[in-house]
């Protein structure tokens, strides 16, 4: 379960075809479910039954029911609500996709594509594993992390800037898009938070995210006006992609700095005798 967590995590949610692909191994690895048996799903067998959801599983010929647990209910919800297929009750749970414009189409998914989706993003765990991947302008993923983490929440800028490095360390969103972002590209459809980074490709936003926004748009943003640059300086002017470039190296300092002086202040104990 905990090696089907780490592919699930390493499929980033963009399309119905990755948030097919983590409703799949979610059923692998949570419902312990056979992959001819996710072949053969049809969108009645993910179905209510004493205010739980389950799944219905035939392998060989046998028929057996699992309890969805939550994390599960969730992949399978996201994928659902993003291919809008809950009404069609008898078709197939998981098809494949028609080339251009990543619909789901009448044919099924084939057994080679699990396999070599599973495969695709074992590679992608194991390199990233070997090699930090640098996300901006020279800051790897948990360096980021640290960068929010050390921004203290004091001012509308505090947050603002907060909310900004997350959407680059979350939707690896470019310094361009995020000035180019309005207040309606981040959003709630089907319960669930969405992040629009152009005018076709939307991704859901992770729970970190989220925490983030929340704590920014608290602070700044007006609801009346769904137009508005998602991100403004104190000044009232919408940030422009050079503004996100250079807070991001300015705080990077501003947290450098005060590292290093933390450093020399930190007395040398003497040497055990």
């Amino acid at each position: 379960m905990a090696e089907a967590q780490r592919l699930i995590e390493a499929i980033e949610p963009w399309t119905i075809a990755s948030l097919r692909d983590r409703a799949i191994i979610g059923l692998l690895g949570h419902a312990w479910a056979s992959v001819d048996a996710v072949i053969a799903m049809r969108v009645t067998d993910y179905y209510w039954s004493g205010g739980r959801r389950w799944v219905r599983l035939t392998d060989a010929g046998s028929e057996r029911r699992e309890l969805v647990d939550r994390k599960l209910e969730l992949l399978i919800d996201q994928y659902m609500a993003a291919a809008r297929i809950e009404e069609y009750s008898t078709r197939l749970l998981f098809r494949s996709i028609i080339p251009g414009n990543g619909n789901l189409s009448a044919r099924p998914i084939t057994q080679q594509h699990i396999l070599n989706m599973i495969k695709k993003y074992t590679n992608k765990i194991a390199a990233n594993f070997k090699h930090h991947r640098s996300t901006a302008y020279g800051f790897d993923s948990c360096q980021l992390e640290q960068l929010i983490a050390d921004i203290e929440t004091v001012t509308t800028a505090d947050r603002r800037d907060r909310a900004i490095i997350g959407l680059m360390l979350y939707t690896s969103a470019s310094s361009r898009t995020i000035s180019l972002m309005r207040a309606r590209d981040y959003y709630v459809q089907t319960n669930q938070y969405w992040v629009r980074l152009n005018r076709r490709h939307s991704i859901l936003a992770k729970p970190p995210l989220i925490a983030l926004m929340r704590e920014y748009l608290a602070a700044f943003l007006s609801k009346d006006d769904d137009t508005s640059p998602l991100f403004s300086t104190e000044h009232k002017r919408s940030m422009t992609a050079a503004d996100v470039r250079e807070m991001i190296q300015r705080r990077g300092r501003v947290i450098g700095a005060r590292s290093r002086h933390a450093r020399k202040r930190t007395p040398t104990l003497p040497a055990p005798i």
